[in-house]
């Protein structure tokens, strides 16, 4: 089990939706494993973020699942209006 769950996430856990959620799943070690276990629950490996998270998209209703995988440091959903600054944002430094 992990041991940080986002307070968002913990809140999903009981979810009955079928709706996707993309999930940032911090991992120690391997992830094939992990990859292979997402995929099994009907999600998505969308992306691996240096050696440790992994950009995954999951039903609601597998998030418990999820949360329980061996191997994750840390469960965190996605924030996607957080845009890096390579993205054209305009950081007052030109």
């Amino acid at each position: 089990m992990a041991s940080y769950i986002e307070h968002t996430v913990r809140s999903l856990r009981d979810s009955t939706a079928e709706t996707q959620v993309e999930l940032l799943l911090g991992v120690s070690g391997e992830t094939d494993t992990l990859e292979r276990r997402i995929r099994e629950l009907g999600g998505t490996v969308h992306d691996q973020i240096g050696r440790a998270t992994l950009e995954v998209s999951v039903p609601e209703n597998r998030v418990d699942e999820v949360c329980e995988f061996e191997g994750l440091k840390s469960v965190e959903l996605n924030e996607t209006d957080v845009r890096p600054h390579a993205d054209g944002v305009d950081t007052g430094n030109s």
